[in-house]
């Protein structure tokens, strides 16, 4: 399959590198999962901020009834 010494080596080192690449994809990945997982704290401080404004007008419309 290889012809020479060289195709060898340079096949090797094209594997090498496929194979680099390959575990930067993984952790690129990985990471991009975790983040997809995780909201930022932006996220989360407007969903609470969103929550404690929806529950403040629950009990508004609770004690207007009354």
């Amino acid at each position: 399959m290889y012809a020479t010494e060289y195709d060898l080596l340079v096949a090797a080192d094209r594997c090498r590198d496929r194979r680099d690449e390959m575990k930067m994809i993984r952790l690129a990945s990985a990471a991009q999962a975790e983040k997809l997982e995780r909201p930022s704290l932006l996220d989360r401080l407007m969903q609470r901020t969103s929550r404690a404004l929806q529950f403040q007008a629950s009990h508004r419309k609770v004690g207007a009834a009354a």
